[in-house]
């Protein structure tokens, strides 16, 4: 066997930015005794607005009042019985509680429980039992008490709070279990997303230094528009860029009513008015009122938007004075520092998150998010250790949450792949490998983006373990995929192109390693510097199987 040295890329592993699914009834049953029928009814309500900003889902709320005629359940001994099937088809199903647990609201319960229905639970405080309801109060508590262990629940005093409550979970949980499409920056992408940020900064340090001369500033502004026009150039770019828009008109949507300066921000954002967007949320923050602190991040995504990531990181900053213990906020400057390739500040604000959520216990699905980016982060340092941690503790959180079947756990599974491949423990890192590959195959499909780059990623995995028929199959089929979304000379295609060839090399078939070597270097040539390192690199791979081919004649 000819052994060649495989090449792995050492920027910082972009992230997936998740979208909803396609087409998909989400059905969301709502269970509760009748004394907080204001509470269904609003949940309901909050459903349909849901809809309009996941417009690619539709949400459905099951109420068995509504589903059976009251008394009229032919086929079943209880009207429970009957209620049960529609339970059972139900995607999560959300619990409210107050003064006692009904007898059909406990058998609920228990029933999602036992078939592993996702549960959302709320707890109305502020009730003062009379003598007559001590007893069923006290039976609701100890039901309370025994879900320490195993569910999570949320409390709430006013109406206003159990809306927030319920559109901040519900939003997450939809965002995370139902993706339609993951759009991966490319290394390219990276690497220009970290060098306009630079540019950004220079700019701020001359600006800060009188004695500088203006024509600095405007050569490094010409710098970052001719950054920005290449990045606007890629596909992926342009996805990103709709996707983080969309998520913004549909957070800034669930605020309009009543809100004019929100409604006001929202048509500008539609209209790609960014500047006069910031300039209305920022007559919100102004005007110091208990929305500073979403504002603000608002006013992140809206940077974002604009490519000016320095200031993006800056407003998320900006929350986090107001409200340190902001876990979106955390949450959200932690990624944005991770965009810009500073790792340690990233770092810093996902263990913040982590250590704030494991006092509190508010959020377990906010706390595996952290851990699966903080796992990322430790694998761009190559704390290697730190990483497997990291990620092993993200999915023992998320298999609490969610089905294993889910999307959440791709990212956390792609790090222990990362990592076990980079401490050369080929079958781990093989075994992880497959796992995200089968995620991608079962939620996207066996031709998608998703299951592609899967793909891809097991040419390296499964060459290391020396199945190079394996290998080779897997890069054939993520190039046919790659070829069809993104056309013939994308960044990524000849990175795969040149594994594919170290397989072939290693399998002893110049002549076919030299045919992908030759693709590889062709796509780089035209988009990448004479004497980039991957041009160079796969220069000597094709160089060495010229040669071996050369000796076997």
């Amino acid at each position: 066997m000819v052994c060649t040295t495989h090449f792995t890329f050492l920027y910082p592993k972009p992230k997936k930015q998740i979208i909803m699914a396609d087409g998909k009834t989400v059905k969301i049953f709502i269970a509760s005794s009748s004394e907080l029928q204001t509470e269904r009814k609003q949940c309901v309500l909050l459903l349909n607005q849901l809809s309009e900003s996941f417009t690619h889902l539709s949400l459905k709320p099951v109420e068995w009042e509504y589903s059976l005629v009251h008394g009229n359940y032919p086929g079943h001994s209880t009207i429970q019985s009957a209620i049960n099937p529609q339970l059972k088809e139900c995607d999560s199903v959300v619990f409210i509680f107050h003064s006692k647990i009904g007898e059909y609201t406990r058998q609920e319960f228990e029933f999602a429980t036992a078939n592993n229905v996702r549960l959302f639970v709320f707890f109305k405080t502020g009730f003062s039992p009379k003598k007559e309801q001590v007893a069923s109060y006290m039976e609701l508590l100890e039901f309370k008490e025994s879900l320490n262990a195993t569910v999570m629940y949320k409390e709430y005093e006013t109406l206003d709070s159990f809306e927030k409550q319920m559109v901040t979970n519900l939003s997450l949980y939809l965002s995370q279990t139902f993706p339609a499409t993951a759009v991966t920056p490319s290394a390219d992408m990276t690497t220009l997303i970290k060098m306009l940020h630079d540019k950004e900064l220079e700019i701020k340090k001359l600006r800060d230094n009188p004695h500088d001369e203006t024509l600095a500033i405007g050569d490094i502004s010409k710098e970052i528009d001719n950054i920005k026009n290449d990045l606007l150039q890629s596909k992926e770019v342009i996805e990103k860029q709709a996707k983080e828009k969309e998520a913004l008109e549909a957070k800034l949507a669930l605020q309009q009513d009543g809100d004019e300066m929100k409604a006001k921000a929202l048509e500008e954002i539609k209209n790609g008015n960014y500047d006069q967007a910031e300039e209305t949320l920022l007559t919100v923050v102004d005007a110091a009122t208990m929305k500073v602190v979403d504002t603000l991040l608002e006013l992140a995504q809206v940077k974002e938007l604009q490519m000016q990531y320095s200031d993006a990181l800056e407003y998320a900053e900006q929350a986090l004075d107001f409200e340190p213990e902001s876990a979106a906020g955390l949450l959200y400057a932690g990624q944005l520092a991770d965009i810009v390739g500073d790792t340690d500040t990233a770092i810093g604000y996902y263990e913040r998150n982590i250590a704030l959520e494991k006092k509190s216990g508010n959020d377990e699905n906010i706390l595996a998010e952290s851990y699966s980016n903080l796992s990322v982060a430790w694998l761009n340092k190559q704390e290697y250790d730190k990483a497997i941690n990291a990620a092993k503790k993200a999915i023992a959180l998320y298999k609490k949450l969610y089905d294993e079947n889910s999307t959440v756990f791709t990212q956390a599974y792609e790090t222990l792949s990362d990592v076990y491949y980079e401490l050369g423990e080929f079958k781990k890192a093989t075994e992880y490998g497959y796992k995200t590959l089968d995620l991608a195959v079962s939620n996207y499909g066996d031709d998608s983006l998703e299951a592609a780059l899967a793909y891809g990623t097991m040419v390296m995995r499964l060459n290391a373990t020396g199945d190079f028929d394996k290998a080779i199959a897997c890069g054939e089929k993520a190039v046919a995929t790659l070829t069809a979304t993104y056309g013939e000379d994308h960044p990524e295609l000849a990175f795969l192109c040149n594994n594919i060839g170290e397989a072939y090399q290693d399998k002893g078939e110049g002549e076919k390693a030299v045919v992908y070597f030759e693709k590889s270097l062709a796509i780089n040539e035209k988009v990448l510097p004479p004497k980039h390192p991957d041009i160079l690199h796969t220069k000597k791979n094709l160089s060495n199987a010229q040669k071996e081919i050369g000796r076997k004649k």
